[in-house]
Parts: C-alpha cells; sequence; structure tokens
C-alpha cells in the first residue's frame, strides 16, 4: 500500500485529527488507490496511481507531489501546488509541501521560514511563492539595501543555485545590493501637492513655484540638506506694488536687485506735490541708466505720466550764454527741467533720487553738442521714447537708448496715429488738459530752431527758438 502523508503549510508533518477520512482501497496494493479528502477535494473520489512513488498532500488539502491522476477533469488547479504537473493539470496553490529535507530561510540571525523539500528537487523561494514578505536591511544615511535573492552564506552574495537540488538539510541567508539612498521630497502650497522628488543624502531638492499677488519666501522646513523624507511648504510674501509703496521701500527693493520681481514697466503711483496738486508717475525701465559713480545702473527709472501745471519757458534771455555758438544754457535747463518744478516734489522722493548720467546738448557747434551731464532730474529726450534707435544721422540721435516702455510702439513721426499718441505721447496737467511739456536737446545740429518739445495738437513733435515760449515739465527722476 501506498504511504500518504499530510503536511501543513509550514511543511511539518500533520496528523489526520480534524481532517475528514481518507480512504484506501488496497485491492490493487502498489498500482491504484481510490481516496476522498472533504476538505479541498469536496469529497469527490479521485483515482490515483501511485507506481511512481509516495503522493504527498499538505495540510490543507492539497496535491504536492506528481501523480498520474486518472478521472482529472474532477481535480481543480487551485487544489495543486504551483509548479506540480498531475495529468497535464498544472498546480497553481502556493502552500507548503512536506519532503525529504528542511530549507531554513534566514535574513542574518533571524530565521524568517523553514519548508521541506524532496530530494533532489528546487525548494520555491518562499518571497516568490507569497509566504513571507520580502525581507529588509537597515539602511545607513547614504546606502539602502534591496534583497536580490538567497545566499548559502550569511552576508554572502545572491546565488542562483542556492535552492536547487537540495539533497540534505539547509540553510539560506538573504543576499542584498546596496543601492544609494533616496530620501522622499513633496513640496506644498498649503494642501495643494506640487511636485515629488527624492534626492541623495545631504543634497538640495529642486523646485520653483510662483502665485498671482505673492513673492516667494522659500520652503518651511528647508529643502536644502536633506537628511530624512521631508514635507516642504512654500512660504509667501504679500507682493508689494508700485502703487502702495512707500518711496523708501521702493528704493530698498531696487538697491536689493529686486526691481523687476516686484513691479513691471508701466506701473504708475501717485505722488501729491507741495502745492497741494496730485500728479502720477509710471515706470519707465530697470536698470537702464547709468550711475554717475561708475558702479552700475540705476534700478528704476520713473518718468512723470502726468504733469504738473506749472510752464516754465527754456529758452530766456537769462539762461541763454551771449554768443548763439556758446554755451547753449545751464543747469538744468540744458536737462529740460525746472528747479521750480523739482522743488514740488514731496522730500521723501526727492531723498531717494540716484544721481545718474544723461546725455544733454550744450552747444550749437556741430561735433561739440554732446556733453555727460550727471543729474538727479531731467526730462526724456526724442530717443529716448522714439522705438527706432539712431533714427537721425546726427550725434544727436544718440541722446539716451529707447526706454523699455517705448519699445512697442510705431516710430515717433508727425504723422504718428492719434491712438498711438494718446498712448505713449500725450501728458495732462491735473485739470485733464492735455499740454505741450519739454523734451531734452534739440532734434539736430544744425537746426536753428533747437528747443523740442511735445505738442499737445497735431504736430507731436515741435521746436522753438522764442524766448518767451512757455511748456510743461515732464520731469523724470531713478532710485
Amino acid at each position: 500500500m501506498a504511504n500518504v502523508k499530510l503536511y501543513d503549510k509550514n511543511g511539518a508533518e500533520q496528523i489526520f485529527e480534524g481532517v475528514e477520512t481518507i480512504t484506501l482501497d488496497s485491492t490493487v496494493e502498489g498500482e491504484t488507490e481510490t481516496f476522498s479528502h472533504g476538505i479541498a477535494m469536496d469529497n469527490v473520489p479521485i483515482e490515483v496511481d501511485f507506481s511512481n512513488g509516495d503522493m504527498e498532500i499538505d495540510g490543507g488539502g492539497y496535491l504536492v507531489k506528481s501523480a498520474v491522476i486518472l478521472k482529472p477533469e474532477n481535480l481543480m488547479s487551485e487544489n495543486v501546488a504551483e509548479g506540480v504537473n498531475i495529468a497535464g493539470v498544472v498546480g497553481t496553490h502556493k502552500g507548503g509541501g512536506g519532503g525529504d529535507y528542511t530549507v531554513t530561510f534566514m535574513n542574518g540571525s533571524t530565521k524568517l521560514y523553514e519548508r521541506q523539500v524532496l530530494s533532489g528537487n528546487t525548494c520555491g523561494d518562499v518571497v516568490e511563492l507569497g509566504l513571507i514578505d520580502a525581507p529588509t536591511k537597515t539602511p545607513t544615511n547614504t546606502i539602502a539595501y534591496v534583497q536580490t535573492g538567497w545566499s548559502l552564506t550569511d552576508g554572502g552574495e545572491a546565488d542562483s543555485n542556492a535552492l536547487v537540488n537540495v539533497t540534505e538539510d539547509r540553510t539560506v541567508y538573504a543576499a542584498y545590493e546596496e543601492t544609494v539612498r533616496l530620501y522622499t521630497v513633496r513640496f506644498f502650497d498649503g494642501e495643494n501637492l506640487l511636485y515629488t522628488t527624492q534626492v541623495e543624502y545631504g543634497k538640495t531638492a529642486e523646485y520653483t513655484t510662483t502665485k498671482d499677488g505673492y513673492i516667494f519666501d522659500g520652503w518651511q522646513p528647508s529643502n536644502t540638506n536633506i537628511t530624512a523624507d521631508t514635507d516642504c511648504y512654500a512660504q509667501w510674501a504679500e507682493k508689494p506694488t508700485f502703487a502702495n509703496s512707500s518711496w523708501a521701500d521702493i528704493a530698498a527693493v531696487s538697491e536689493a536687485g529686486l526691481a523687476k520681481t516686484y513691479y513691471a514697466v508701466g506701473d504708475t503711483k501717485d505722488v501729491t506735490l507741495t502745492n497741494g496738486e496730485t500728479i502720477q508717475f509710471e515706470i519707465w525701465g530697470f536698470d537702464h541708466d547709468d550711475l554717475s559713480d561708475g558702479s552700475g545702473k540705476a534700478g528704476i527709472s520713473i518718468v512723470a505720466k502726468t504733469l504738473p501745471s506749472l510752464a516754465y519757458d527754456i529758452n530766456s534771455v537769462e539762461s541763454r550764454a551771449p554768443s548763439s555758438f556758446g554755451l547753449y544754457y545751464t543747469a538744468p535747463y540744458y536737462l529740460g527741467i525746472s528747479n521750480k518744478v523739482v522743488d514740488l516734489l514731496p522730500a521723501e522722493l526727492r531723498n531717494v533720487t540716484k544721481e545718474i548720467v544723461k546725455k544733454c546738448v550744450v552747444t550749437l557747434v556741430d561735433g561739440n553738442d554732446l556733453r555727460d551731464i550727471n543729474c538727479n532730474f531731467w526730462a526724456p529726450s526724442h530717443t529716448e521714447i522714439n522705438c527706432k534707435e539712431g533714427s537721425r544721422t546726427t550725434n544727436l540721435s544718440t541722446l539716451g537708448a529707447v526706454y523699455e516702455k517705448h519699445k512697442s510702439h510705431a516710430q515717433i513721426t508727425n504723422s504718428m496715429s492719434a491712438s498711438l499718441r494718446e498712448l505713449y505721447l500725450l501728458k495732462k496737467t491735473p485739470d485733464g488738459t492735455a499740454q505741450n511739456y519739454w523734451l531734452r536737446g534739440r532734434w539736430n545740429s544744425t537746426s536753428s530752431r533747437p528747443f523740442y518739445y511735445i505738442s499737445a495738437d497735431s504736430k507731436f513733435i515741435s521746436e522753438t527758438t522764442t524766448e518767451t515760449f512757455q511748456n510743461y515739465c515732464c520731469i523724470g527722476f531713478c532710485v
């Protein structure tokens, strides 16, 4: 009669108690036996040929050794151990099995599992069979370990033969591969997850973000020197506006090199003059004008968008030199402005202005017309508001590079469209009246009418030598 053994899931021999009866018919001893197992086989009689040796069944009623089933239609694959082929039925059950030898699975000095294996057979990998979770090894700060298989020695490399051809009791050890340990860093804005990345120990996790109306003020906790999995939260400072900032704060922003971060070309700010009038100033550009000390560029260039209601003549007898070919006019008139207008500006504004260098016309002699003048206040020149630099053939076309504010519109001519003129050139006094205003310098070096201004009428750019002719002041400055 063939031997029939029952094994539990760990491969240990199982007694018959609590198991449905197994009936063996000994009339044809050693060849054909009939049995029934009420747990897994559902009391279905199956004829088995034992001529190839013992048939083994685990404690759950699962076949774990090949045999010939005379009625395979009565046997489901889930009732047969994985890898066992019985008359064409390939087992899918991942349970344990019995055998001649014990394979002990270790993780260092910790026993993980024992499994019985028939002599000469391969022991199934208990991790791959789902009998245990993959073993782990405590990482260092910089190194992680990944279990890659089993070794015949503790601390050894994975050996593809560690579970093959088992002919005696065997102990195998979890084998690991070293990898760079990575730490997960998640970036949040409030509860909103923005980005997830991984970095090595001590490294910086990089991510940038923006938010309308705010200035990014770093991550909390810091995204530098990462030593653990970290959630970083964006910190924000409400973005100050040009309109609402004090002149001291605007100057501080400029000094910090953050003007283009906080403000934009075209931003405006109302200023109340000492005579009670309120006019508006506008940002025309960043890093445009040269500082007089040679240290670099002034951070912000600002020009009046509306005009103080104080007109003055720029070509008066008092300001002209005796000879028409001598000194043309004295400061601040060659800058196109009047000190009377400068004096109307509040002290907190005047105190933060930077001294810069402006090209100015000071004589009538061609070739000697331009000089660098250090100044804190000035009027724009025709080249600084003309989008086409160098549009004039004389040296007077270099009265300063065009400001960013005026780079987008068409070249200034007397045929410029009314809509562009309204948008870029026309300026008004606080009462809403369009006014003429002086430009710095004349249009070219040979003109007999050297003083130029933006006209409120259809000519746009006009000229005069009339000594008593008065225009308004489009004053500019830098911070």
